[in-house]
């Protein structure tokens, strides 16, 4: 008789347990991080950043969304070809020590990267060219803040020692 007093002391001890453990995920939920966004899609921490920042209206976020739609298909489509040119490149290390078809490849992949700098800088001439008269003093301090907006992980990294 004893130990099955014992064997229900733990079995209640682990319902008790278990009990809080959920009660703790599920009040907690609403303080965690939202994940980030897939890869390709568009990115609504930047977006929604610089619509406040210069106080687009109703049309200017409208031409606004038009122009991320075509930055991100010309962005996801360079990234899918460098990826390509990528794995062709790294494939030919089974092959012959031949460098010259790695450096015409890695020449490629420099002029995607070229082209990929070429759209994003073009896509912040179009959003200035969305600005008011009035909106261009704040555009011109968000360009300031450019490399820490968009920089993976939140900001610049400090430099190495």
């Amino acid at each position: 008789m004893e130990k099955s007093k014992f064997y229900l002391l733990i079995i209640l001890g682990l319902l008790l347990s278990n009990g809080m453990l959920v009660g703790y995920v599920v009040l907690n939920r609403e303080h965690r991080p939202a994940p980030p966004p897939p890869h390709g899609r568009m990115h609504r921490g930047p977006r929604d950043l610089i619509i406040k920042r210069l106080g687009f209206d109703g049309d200017q976020v409208a031409r606004y969304d038009e122009l991320i739609k075509w930055h991100r298909h010309e962005i996801d489509d360079a990234d899918r070809k460098v990826i390509e040119l990528k794995n062709t490149l790294y494939l030919g290390l089974t092959r012959s020590g031949d460098t010259t078809q790695a450096n015409s490849i890695m020449s490629e992949i420099a002029g995607l990267r070229k082209h990929i700098e070429e759209v994003h800088y073009k896509h912040f001439l179009d959003i200035r060219g969305l600005c008011k008269p009035d909106q261009l003093p704040e555009f011109d301090e968000l360009t300031r803040d450019m490399a820490s907006l968009f920089a993976p992980g939140g900001g610049p990294k400090p430099p190495r020692p």
